[in-house]
């Protein structure tokens, strides 16, 4: 995502007079993921992201009282507004700063300008993180996908039950094998698919994995299945 903050300092470049803009990326668990500026030297910008690295930002205030530690170094009057960017669930995901020094605080007409940028920036955000987000999932489910192919007929058959909620005695008496047998066959599967329940087995077959399994290891049709 820090090519999205690099964007953002773009198109906020001519939107504002200002000798600053910080964007601040934040995880769901409020700790800093990426971190661009413009006009903020290496030393600053290190202080800056230090400050942050101490707590979890849950409120862009907290950002901003960062920034404005870093910024009182130069011992220059300042101004500075703050722009919060909110994900999906409403939660706290990045924070856009934006300082001038040496002249007054920002005139009326220049916030009215960043609220109707404000939303248009939520929703730059809100996309970029669906795309890691759906980039992510592809890459899990091709690495579980080569993982799966490492299965054994028999245990695909296995992974193929247990996805569909059957116990390990229905297992075992569907396919004669004894409950100790299905025990070690679902040890070996959750070694092999690097996972460590069946709560985890069942969310990393969802969607094409089932079709892969469906298709390489058939079982004879049963009330189990029903």
């Amino acid at each position: 995502m820090h090519g999205f903050c690099e964007r953002i300092l773009d198109g906020l470049a001519d939107l504002a007079a200002c000798d600053l803009v910080c964007v601040l990326l934040i995880n769901s668990d409020g700790r800093v993921a990426s971190c661009a500026a413009r006009n903020l030297d290496e030393s600053l910008k290190r202080s800056f992201l230090l400050r942050c690295a101490g707590q979890r930002i849950h409120h862009s205030d907290e950002a901003g009282l960062a920034l404005d530690a870093v910024l009182q170094r130069c011992r220059q009057p300042f101004a500075r507004v703050s722009l919060p960017l909110s994900g999906e669930s409403g939660a706290l995901r990045g924070v856009v700063m934006l300082a001038r020094t040496g002249q007054p605080r920002f005139r009326a007409s220049e916030r009215e300008i960043l609220n109707l940028v404000h939303p248009h920036l939520e929703n730059y955000l809100r996309a970029g993180l669906r795309c890691e987000l759906c980039e992510a999932l592809q890459e899990r489910n091709s690495a579980a996908a080569a993982a799966v192919s490492s299965l054994t007929a028999r245990e695909r058959q296995v992974v193929g039950l247990i996805r569909d909620g059957v116990h390990t005695k229905e297992i075992a008496s569907y396919l004669a094998i004894c409950p100790s047998t299905v025990y070690r066959h679902v040890s070996n599967i959750f070694r092999k698919l690097d996972v460590r329940s069946r709560g985890e087995l069942v969310a990393l077959l969802s969607g094409r994995l089932t079709g892969c399994l469906e298709a390489q290891s058939p079982v004879p049709h049963t009330t189990i299945w029903s």
